[in-house]
C-alpha cells in the first residue's frame, strides 16, 4: 500500500513573532523572509499582562492591528518585492504618526509655526477620533477625507473657551484656512519624499476650501502713538519694547532676542542700524535706527543679554497692553503685533515708497506690503469724503 503523500506546507513570507521584555510586556514584531533575504520589523506594539478585562480587550485590539500590518506587508512583498518594501511601508504610516513627525522635525522653524502645526495636529486627531479613524494610513487620505475634515472644522468650537454661560463660538474662517494650509503642507511634504503620489488637498476646487475673510489690520495713528507714549504703562519694560517696535517694525519674537551684537554702525559710521536674521522667515533684515527709535533703546552693557525684557506670559502681556491702551483713551483692540502694523502704515503715511517699506519690514514680496498701502489709501479717501461732507 502506497504511503500517503506528505502535504507540503507553504511557509508564510511574513510571520508575526513575540519577544518577552523585562517589564513583563511582550513586543510584537514581523519576521519577513523572501527569496533568501530576511528582515525584521519591530511594530512598537505591546501585549500587556492580562490582569483584568480591560487589558484583555486592549491586547485583542493590539493583535488585530499587528495582523492587519502583517497582511499589508504580504501584499507589499507581492507588489514591490523585499528590496522596495521600505518605500511601500512608508506609505502605510499612520496619518497621526506622520503629522507628529511633521510637527517635531525641522529645528529651524519659528515657535509660531511649530505652534500652528501642533494645533493642526490636534484638530486632525480630534477628527480621526470622531470618525474612528485612528488607524488610517497616509495613503488612505483622499479628496473625500479632506472635504469631511473641512466640514468638521466648520463645526468645531474654540478650544479653552472659559465662559460657562455662553456656548463656545465656532472657529473663524481665517483659522480654518490656517489649518487647511498647514495640513496641505504636511501632505505636500509626503509627496516630495515619495511617501504618497499626490496631495489630495490640491484636488479640491477653490469653492470647496474655506477662504479667509479680508480682515482690516489694526494699527495706531501718529496721534494715537503720541498719546500712548505720553501715558504710563503698568509694565514699563513692555512700554519701551512696544514703542521701539513701532519705530522699527520688529516682531515680538525678534525684539525679545535682540542684543547689542545686532546693533551695528551704518557704512558711513554716523548712525546705527539693526542687522538681524528674522526668526519667522530666517531672512536677514537691515533697519536703520531713527532718532525716535534710539530714544527707546535701553543701555545694556552685556552684549549677550537681550536688550528688552518683554513679558513671556502672553496673558500678562495682553492684560498690561490692553490696560495701557484704554488708559490712553484709544478705542482699538491693540495686540503687540500692531506695533509692526503701526510702523508700516506710519512710513507710508509719511510718504515712504512701498518698495523701501517692504525691505525695511523684511517682506519677501511687495504684495504683502500692499496691505498697508491699501489701508493708507482708504484713509485718504475717507479724509476727502469728510471734506465733501463739511461743505455740503
Amino acid at each position: 500500500m502506497a504511503r500517503p503523500k506528505k502535504q507540503v506546507r507553504l511557509k508564510q513570507p511574513v510571520t508575526l513573532r513575540e519577544k518577552s521584555l523585562k517589564n513583563g510586556n511582550i513586543s510584537l514584531y514581523l519576521d519577513i523572509y523572501h527569496k533568501g533575504v530576511r528582515k525584521y520589523e519591530y511594530l512598537k506594539l505591546y501585549i500587556v499582562p492580562e490582569v483584568d478585562q480591560s487589558a484583555k480587550m486592549m491586547n485583542r485590539q493590539t493583535r488585530e492591528i499587528a495582523e492587519k500590518i502583517r497582511a499589508e506587508r504580504i501584499l507589499q512583498l507581492q507588489s514591490h518585492g523585499i528590496e522596495h518594501i521600505e518605500k511601500a511601508k512608508r506609505s502605510q504610516v499612520l496619518l497621526s504618526t506622520w503629522l507628529d513627525q511633521y510637527t517635531k522635525e525641522d529645528a529651524n522653524i519659528s515657535d509660531s509655526t511649530r505652534h500652528g502645526r501642533k494645533m493642526t495636529q490636534l484638530r486632525v486627531n480630534e477628527f480621526l477620533k470622531e470618525i474612528k479613524g485612528e488607524t488610517l494610513s497616509l495613503c488612505d487620505i483622499d479628496k473625500d477625507f479632506c472635504l469631511s475634515f473641512i466640514n468638521h472644522l466648520k463645526n468645531s468650537e474654540h478650544r479653552n473657551y472659559n465662559s460657562k454661560k455662553k456656548k463656545a463660538p465656532t472657529i473663524s474662517e481665517t483659522t480654518i484656512n490656517y489649518y487647511q494650509v498647514i495640513f496641505s503642507a504636511a501632505l505636500t511634504k509626503a509627496v516630495k519624499e515619495g511617501v504618497i503620489k499626490i496631495n489630495p488637498f490640491k484636488q479640491l476646487a477653490p469653492r470647496q476650501k474655506v477662504r479667509p475673510k479680508n480682515k482690516e489690520i489694526e494699527y495706531l495713528t501718529i496721534d494715537e502713538l503720541r498719546r500712548l507714549i505720553n501715558t504710563d504703562c503698568g509694565n514699563p519694560d513692555l512700554k519701551v519694547a512696544f514703542i521701539f517696535c513701532c519705530f522699527t517694525g520688529l516682531r515680538k519674537s525678534d525684539v525679545k532676542r535682540l542684543t547689542n551684537q545686532d546693533i551695528k554702525l551704518t557704512p558711513d559710521g554716523v548712525s546705527r542700524q539693526i542687522v538681524i536674521r528674522m526668526q519667522k522667515t530666517k531672512d536677514t533684515v537691515i533697519i536703520p535706527l531713527s532718532d525716535e527709535a534710539l530714544k527707546w533703546l535701553p543701555n545694556v552693557e552685556d552684549n549677550n543679554v537681550p536688550i528688552f525684557n518683554v513679558p513671556s506670559n502672553q496673558s500678562t502681556l495682553a492684560w498690561h497692553l490692553t490696560t495701557w491702551v484704554k488708559r490712553a483713551k484709544i478705542e482699538k483692540h491693540i495686540t503687540f503685533h500692531c506695533a509692526r502694523h503701526t510702523f508700516g502704515t506710519m512710513l507710508l503715511t509719511l510718504g515712504t515708497d512701498i518698495y523701501t517699506v517692504s525691505k525695511l519690514m523684511g517682506h519677501k514680496s511687495v504684495a504683502v506690503t500692499e496691505i498697508y498701502a491699501k489701508v493708507v489709501d482708504s484713509k485718504k479717501i475717507d479724509a476727502m469724503v469728510k471734506v465733501d461732507d463739511f461743505f455740503k
